[in-house]
Order: C-alpha cells, then structure tokens, then sequence
C-alpha cells in the first residue's frame, strides 16, 4: 500500500513541477497589427519577464498555468491575461486614453485625470525630451498654457501683485521646496497648478500657482541601471553690429563738434582708423558643456529604491564665466512594514564649485556697455601698464569708457555652495480606506562666496585697490505636516475627506561678509592678514507658518464631481489681529460624456465641464513691516558744550499696524474633450483673478522725517484670459507621431491704486485702468530735417499760445518754444498729444507700449520612424514690447564712445538727413533727444526653437549581444533659432514685475548643441 501511496505522490509532484513549467510564446502588436517591440512581460508576482524583440515575438519559460502574465509599454493600456494551460498567447495592446486613467499629483494626495475638477497642467517625463536643460522653468517652458516663463522667472495666468510673484514648489510633498537641489534628470512629472480650486489647499503659498515636482522612485522588479551622459559646446547666438575703427572716428568728430568740442590730435590722426579689437570677440566665447548621470532603482513586494548620482559641469559663452562644477545625489526609499503601515525617506544634494565672475549690479552694466563703447582702435592688452591692460586716457580719446576685459579678468571667484531636501514619512492604515499620514523635513544650504580682485586701473587712470571678499551664508528650515484621509465607496457614491495642519519655520538663516583691503603681499590671499579689513555684512532672518487645512471630494455614479478646499494661515508678518485668513474654494465637474444623450451622438470619447470659485493669499513683504523700523547706522546726536557726538537712533519707517494679507480670487470655467478614438484631445479654459490688498511700499514725503516707504495695502488688479490646449497623435506602421500645441491670451489691469497716484519707474507706469508696469512716455515723430522745420514748429507753438493767453507780451511769447530753445535740425520732434503746441512732461507722456505679453504660444512635436526618433519644441510670445535702455548710450549718437551701427543713418546735415528717425550726433543731449520716448521700445514679440534632438535606438539584437536593455545615441540643440524684429541681443527679457522688458544689455541666452548617450541595463 505505501508503494502505490509513494508512486501516487511522486507522480502528483512532477504533475505540479510541469505545470509550474510550461513555456508561453506569443506576439504583441498594436491596434494596427504591427508588432510591437519592447513591450514587458512578466509573470505577475514574481520577477521573471522578457521584453519583446523587433518583430513584437516572446517567448517565457517557467511559467506556471495559473499564473497571470502582465503585458506593459510606455503609452499602452497594461493588460493582465491568465495563462489558463496555454501555451501561446498574443495580445493586442491599445494605447492609452490620452492619459485618462494616469494619476496625477495634486494638494496632499493624487487623483485620475478623469476625476480632475480643477485647472491643472500635467508635463510627463515623456514631454521633457532630452534634458539637456540645466533648471525647471526651462524644462516647462513652452509646454503648458497659461505659463509665462521669461529668463528663469515663472509667472502663472498673469502678473498678480506688484511683490513677488513666483509660484510655491512643492517636491515630492516637501512644501518650499528648492528647485537648486533638484537634478532636471530625476524628475518623472510636473503638475502645475492654476486655479484657486487646486491650490487653494496651500493658502497663502498658492497665490501664484503651485508647481509640483514629482521625483523618480524605484520600481517593483530587478536592479535597474541608466546611464547618460552629453557633451557639446554653447555659444552666443546673437551679436550687435558696431561700428568700425573709421566709423567710429567720424561719429566722434560729428558727436564732438556739434557739441562745440574742439578735437584731440590723436582723434585727428591716422592711427585711429585701424581696427585692433573687436571688442563683441572678446566679450563672448565658445563654451564647453558636459554632463553624466546614472541611477540604479529596483524594489521587491515590500520595498523599492532609486538611487541617482550626477555630476554637471556648465560653462556660459560670457568672458569671466570659467564653469560651474555640480554634483548630484539623490536616495529614495519606501518600506511596507506591514499591511498598515509604510515609511520611506526621500534625500536630495546638490553640492556646486562656481568660478563665475558676479560683480555688482552697477559694475555689471558699465562692463557689459563698456564692450560696445571702446573705441575699436583700442587693444585688450599693454604690457607697458603693470595690471597688463590697456587703458584709455581721456584727454586724447575724449571717452569715459574704462577696459572690460580689465574689470573681467582682475576679478577671481571662488564660490561654493551646499543645497539640500531631507523629507520622511510615516503612513498608517488602521482601517480600511482611513490613511494618517505624517511627513516631516528640512530644506537647507550652506554658501561661501569668495573674490580675489587684483590692482588694476580704469579710465582715466583711476585706480582699484586689491581686496579679498568673502561672504558665508546658511538656512535651515523645517517643516512638519500631518493629515488624515479617509475614502469610502457606497453605491453610486464616492467620498473622500482629507483634514491635517502644517507648521514650517526658517528657523536659522543668516548671512555674514568680511573684507580686505590694500594688501602688502598677494602672494597669501587671507582676510587676517590684510592691512585694512573690516565686516561689510551680519545679519540673521526668521519666519514660520502656521497652517490647518481640509478637502472634501464627493462624486456620484462616475458622473458629477464635488471638491471643496478649505485653509487657514497664521503668518508673523502682520499684526495678531491680522495675523489669521481663511481661504476656501469649490469646484464642479460634470462627465457628459457618461451621459446616454451625448454617447447617442458618438462624437465624443470624453466630454467634462467644470468650474471652480477660490480664494489665495499673498504675504510676499519682508518681515515686521507693521512695526516702526529704527536705524542706527550713521545716526549720531551732540551733547554738551564742546559738543561731542554719541551714537544714535531714529526711526526710519512708521509703523503700519492696518496692513493684511493679498487676497487672489480666482474664477475658472472649463471643458475637456477627446475625440476621434481618444487620439484627439482639446482643453480650453477662461478665467477671471482679482487680487485685491495688493502690498505695495508708497512713498512717503521727506519732510516726515522717514527714510523709507509705507506698507499699506494699496491696490487691485485682474488678469482675465482664455487658454487652449490640443494634442493629437496616430500610428502609421512603423512611423508615429503626436503634435500638442498650447495658447493662452492674458489681460492684465490695474483696478484701483491706493491713494490715486501713479507709480512710476524709470520708463514704466502703473496707474489704474491700464496694465501693470506699461511703458510711458513721449511719441516720436520723426526729425526735424531744417531750420524750417523747427521755425515752424516753434511760431506754431506761439501762436498757439497766444491763443490761448490773450494777454501774452512779445517777451513772453520770445519764450516760447515747441520743445526747448536747444532744439536744432537732427533733433527728434515729439509729438504734441494734447494740441497746446508745447511739448512737455505734464501733458504729451502717455502709455507707448505693454511690458506684459498678451499671447503665449507653445508647439512640440514628437515623430519616430522604426529605430529613429524626432522632437523639436517651438515656444513664443506675442503683444508685449521691449524697453532697450541702452539706447541713450549706444543708439542715439550722444555719447562719447563706440555705437551700434544705425548711427550710419542719423542725420548729419540738411542735405544728408538719414533716415529720418536716427537724429544729429551730440555729447551731451542738449535738445533731450533721449526723453523716454517710442524710440527706445521695439516689438518683443518673437517665436523660439526651445529644443530640437535627432536619435537613433541601437537594433534589438546589438543591443542583446551587448547585454543591455536599451541603448540610444542622440543630437540635440537648444536655443538654435530666433524669430522676432527685435534688434537687440535677445527679444526674450525678463524682470520684476514692475521693472519687466527692460533691456540693460542682458545677454542672450546661449545656443547649446550637444551629443549623447542613453544606456539602460
């Protein structure tokens, strides 16, 4: 009997072992019946999988009959399919409903696109194509609608205040976090959000829109590794036409002359009219960029892991930038301890080494027009001055410019800097559907800025001492948030109710400069050892926040969704009885599409309507404002007889005890639809912001006795606007292709400003009815080409005058004049907009042009043909004007120094009158030619190639033989092209809001073009 027992279960264990054995064998292919390669198979729970060959082909062996096998690929649905005894299986994969069912992140928690109520803008790795970017508003620029992204600076749905505007990051849940710790490679996805329904969740914080930044993580599966590495050069794309050594030398004989200046012997002679330097060459070169990076990820059924390393080493084509070295690390882990509860930390780095010349804002400028303006006779060298540089002398050169190259190459910088994310959390389940989750973290860096500066003499021969500047500077801030969600599904109902609170404190932060003067011996560079030092900077900062906040989302029978937001923020900056605000948002969406009528038409795959009401605060302002400030430097008071001096003390701003928060109220209507099998889909959105209580410092009369403004909460604003958003793509045998393009339309006005008055600002206005910050000023009309012109100008003034003054003498009517008595033939007539016949600041200024653009536009397109693959990404703006405020200093003929080269067409005599827009060469401007006026605005309107990249996926079988999973090479560039009538560096100009389009010489942004190499095993 136990010989038949034993035959029995041997039999039944080689029955199990060849069931837990069989080989499957399949083909993949897509809708169109192409196979698809590199399609993953696993069996599922396990970590047994093979990935597809060219042809769509699998075979998997060890497979189990019972067991399920799970069919992924980017862009493709997941499908599970039971093996059931079989022993070929082929699937047919769909692609994805243009991201219908993908979760995205939003305020505390993720939700599926479909379920979506708010405005919210999702960039997918995908999207990003080859980063070769070096920071986060590159990579979104161009990409979502209702973005502004200019020079590095992010303003979402218009500009909403006259303080800081930025939006709030948050990484990987860390609320504040620092975008300089981030490698642009680790980053999987980010969700910005626009309307106050989606960050109304971040109160104060979420005024100006929220940009979640997702990380990658580590994936359930075998180790993982990517490599990928480029290099390539950058360079200028743009430079300024001057003119030559001969040009110059007959522009200062024009600009010298008819200012009554007799000529120096030199500017007579023949040895100025050699070009020695062309001083552009000299300002920019060709760079060198390179970057690596490699991450390990993989996890088990309880854990996962990614582990990310970088190293970046970035050199801009300005002269006296040598490079800066970064280096990146990243540590992400997740622990399922048990079914009810999960940790995990997440660890960010950036740890960089800049040799990157930054001199003052002032020094900045004068070198950067400096470079235009030496006379092109001039060498960069001269060994005959000990500090090695030329030197202009102006008593023979009749200039005040100074040698760039010598302020440039006399300044050695040496800056480091830390930056660093820790953030960690707990996540406990006691009950089903009922989720506590805290997280807890710190932000924070530490930098020392260090500059050698040599001896060296400007124009003129003035000279600059040696000295060595250091500056150390750290923060620290951390932040602590707790919060409870439970979700429960009942019949047709779904709810989710989420409540918690956050407290985040910039606990230390703080800044201290010293320097050292007049050294002895340079040979050691150490402030302790200098003859001279002294402390040029101590100072220490401290803030918090203090916020509870709660959502609800309710939906019924997949059709109609609810989500109300709720949050209330304390913040130091204000008094405690201002201290508190509340602000609430609700939002309604409505899935037409699951309504019988609308799937009768058969048109749409998706139809949802949705709208959303909120409110969000602003406490961009510096700390203790409602305070009275007292200063003490410089301050001193004489006591007795003889009088002898003690320190003092005065109160150098009132105190501003009414002030309270910003508050944006924002409204949002908008419907999302997908067509033509989901390959087709289109968003398009209006909305209406109002911010009200904007802070704004309003000066203050003199005669007060304060040196500084008044905080009050001064005016409101609305940006109202519409956005478009559309992408389609399609399949055809092995090419594919998706186009997604965006536009956005933004008007921005002011609605009432404070007291009445006007701000002004160099060349920009804000007053009420008009758009923050336009430019204001004068109307050219042309030139006065005669003395006939300008007789006539000037008798139609008087009469004009006389008119109007019936009691008018001859003597004062002599005084008269259309614009000043200095006016002369080649000066610039202004137009007369009130029709007195004067010109004049009070009455003939008004609004010339819009620093804020009106249209964004944004086009990419992706294209993959077999191993080949193409993405170009084109982004642009339109309706907003350009401030060139070089244009007194480098156009306009009344400065002693070099000049751009429409100076050829200004008008010299009356027989050779230009073009009639250029006036007369003149030092010193005796007719006002340079008043803020038309001629210093151009269009700023233009359109950008932001990215274009060409590769090429090694073959299947290559990629086999060399035991890799993937292997692509690539050509990509960045800033390669530049559509747009500006005629200065670049269209593209960025600034604060009430400083926005001015041109100080910034220079363009570099062209990049790079090779590189992609592996993953």
């Amino acid at each position: 009997m136990k010989k038949y027992l034993l035959i029995f279960l041997f039999t039944l264990f080689i029955s199990v072992m060849m069931a837990q054995s069989k080989q499957v064998t399949g083909i993949v292919t897509d809708d169109y019946g192409s196979g698809l390669p590199g399609v993953t198979v696993v069996l599922k729970g396990t970590t047994e999988g093979i990935i597809t060959d060219t042809n769509g082909n699998y075979t998997l062996s060890g497979v189990s009959s019972e067991g399920t096998l799970v069919f992924s690929f980017i862009g493709m649905k997941t499908q599970e399919i039971p093996v059931s005894g079989r022993t070929n299986i082929n699937v047919t994969m769909s692609e994805e409903l243009i991201g219908l069912d993908e979760v995205v992140a939003v305020g505390y928690g993720t939700v599926k696109k479909s379920d979506l109520t708010g405005s919210v803008a999702s960039i997918s790795e995908k999207d990003f194509g080859d980063r070769i970017v070096s920071d986060v508003p590159s990579l979104i620029q161009g990409k979502a609608s209702g973005v502004d992204v200019s020079n590095g600076k992010i303003r979402i749905r218009g500009t909403t205040s006259f303080n800081n505007t930025d939006p709030l990051y948050v990484i990987d849940g860390f609320v504040g976090g620092d975008i300089s710790v981030i490698n642009p490679n680790n980053i999987a996805s980010i969700e910005i959000l626009k309307d106050a329904s989606s960050t109304a969740i971040y109160g104060s914080r979420g005024a100006n829109g929220v940009i979640l930044i997702t990380t990658k993580k580590g994936k359930k599966g075998d180790l993982k590794i990517n490599i990928s590495t480029f290099a390539g050069i950058s360079f200028t794309p743009n430079k300024l036409d001057l003119l030559n050594a001969k040009q110059y030398n007959e522009y200062m004989k024009d600009n010298l002359t008819n200012a009554g200046i007799p000529l120096s012997d030199k500017l007579l002679s023949s040895e100025v009219l050699k070009d020695e330097t062309n001083w552009q060459d000299v300002a920019f070169k060709t760079a060198w960029n390179s970057e690596t990076n490699i991450d390990f990820s993989g996890g088990t059924e309880n854990s996962d892991f990614f582990v990310g390393l970088g190293y970046r080493k970035s050199e801009g084509p300005a002269i006296g930038d040598q490079g800066t070295k970064s280096y990146f690390a990243k540590l992400v882990n997740n622990f399922t301890l048990a079914k009810w509860i999960k940790i995990g930390t997440n660890i960010s780095a950036n740890y960089s080494v800049a040799k990157v010349v930054n001199l003052t804002s002032g020094e900045d400028y004068k070198s950067k027009l400096a470079f235009i303006q030496m006379p092109p006779y001039y060498p960069v060298y001269d060994k005959n001055n000990s500090w090695g540089f030329s030197d202009v002398n102006r008593a023979e050169d009749l200039t005040d410019v100074s040698n760039p190259a010598a302020i440039i190459f006399s300044n050695h910088p040496d800056n480091h800097s830390l930056n660093y994310q820790f953030n960690s959390y707990i996540e406990i389940t006691p009950l089903e559907g009922l989720v506590l989750r805290t997280q807890g973290g710190i932000t924070g860096n530490f930098a020392q800025d260090r500059r050698w500066r040599d001896y060296f003499v400007v124009g003129g021969g003035v000279p600059t001492t040696n000295s060595m500047t250091e500056n150390s500077s750290y923060g620290l801030s951390p932040i602590l948030e707790t919060y409870l969600t439970y979700s429960k599904d009942f019949g047709k109902h779904s709810i989710s109710l989420m409540a918690g609170n956050s407290i985040q404190k910039d606990a230390y932060r703080g800044s201290m400069g010293i320097e050292g003067i007049n050294y002895i011996n340079t040979d050691v560079k150490n402030i302790f050892v200098a003859p001279n030092s002294f402390i040029t900077n101590d100072a220490r900062y401290q803030s918090s926040y203090l916020s509870y906040f709660g959502r609800v989302n309710y939906q019924y029978n997949d059709k109609y969704l609810l989500t109300v937001n709720f949050r209330r923020d304390g913040s130091p900056k204000f008094s405690p009885k201002h201290r508190w605000a509340d602000f609430p948002s609700v939002a309604l969406a409505w899935k037409l599409h699951q309504e019988d009528f609308i799937k009768e038409l058969g048109i749409f795959d998706q139809l949802k309507l949705r709208g959303s009401w909120g409110m969000s605060g602003n406490d961009a302002i510096g700390d203790f404002r409602y305070l009275s400030q007292v200063a003490t430097m410089g301050i001193f008071y004489p006591f007795g007889d003889p009088q002898t001096y003690y320190q003092g003390a005065t109160v150098r701003e009132n105190n501003s005890p009414d002030i309270k928060w910003e508050t944006t109220e924002s409204a949002n209507i908008g419907a999302d639809m997908t067509f033509l099998d989901n390959r087709l889909n289109f968003t398009v959105e209006v909305f209406n912001k109002k911010t009200n209580d904007i802070l704004f410092g309003v000066p203050r009369p003199v005669s007060l006795g304060y040196f500084g403004n008044a905080v009050v909460n001064a005016a409101s604003m609305v940006n109202k606007g519409l956005e478009v958003q559309l992408g389609y793509r399609g399949k055809l045998n092995d090419f594919s292709y998706s186009i997604n393009g965006n536009y956005s339309y933004v008007h921005n006005e002011v609605t009432s400003l404070g007291l009445g008055q006007p701000f002004l600002s160099v060349a920009s206005r804000t007053i009420e009815g008009y758009p923050i910050a336009h430019f204001y000023g004068f109307t050219a009309d042309g030139i006065f080409k005669n003395q006939s012109e300008v007789d006539a100008a000037n008798n139609a003034a008087r009469e004009t005058y006389s008119a109007n003054h019936p009691d008018a003498t001859d003597a004062q009517l002599a005084n008269i004049y259309y614009q000043s008595l200095a006016t002369s033939p080649g000066d610039v007539k202004f137009r007369d907009l009130n029709n007195d016949g004067i010109v004049d600041n009070a009455n003939d200024r008004t609004m010339i042009g819009n620093s804020v653009p009106k249209h964004l536009f944004g086009l990419s397109t992706s294209l993959s043909y077999k191993n080949f693959d193409f993405n170009v990404i084109f982004q642009g703006i339109a309706g907003a004007d350009v401030y060139n405020a070089n244009y007194a200093t480098t156009r306009a003929g009344t400065f002693s120094g070099n000049q751009e080269a429409v100076v050829l067409d200004r008008w010299r005599s009356e027989s050779e009158p230009g073009n009639g827009i250029v006036p007369r060469a003149i030092a010193g401007d005796p007719a006002q030619n340079n008043r803020i006026s038309t001629l210093m605005l151009q269009s700023g309107d233009y359109l950008k190639m932001r990215q274009l990249s060409i590769g090429y996926s090694l073959p299947d079988k290559l990629i086999s033989k060399l035991s890799l999973s993937q292997a692509r090479i690539y050509v990509s560039g960045s800033n390669l092209l530049t559509f747009s009538k500006y005629d200065g560096y670049d269209p593209e100009v960025g600034g604060d809001n009430l400083m926005r389009g001015y041109d100080r010489l910034d220079y363009p942004e570099p062209s990049k073009t790079v090779f590189g190499i992609q592996i993953s095993f």
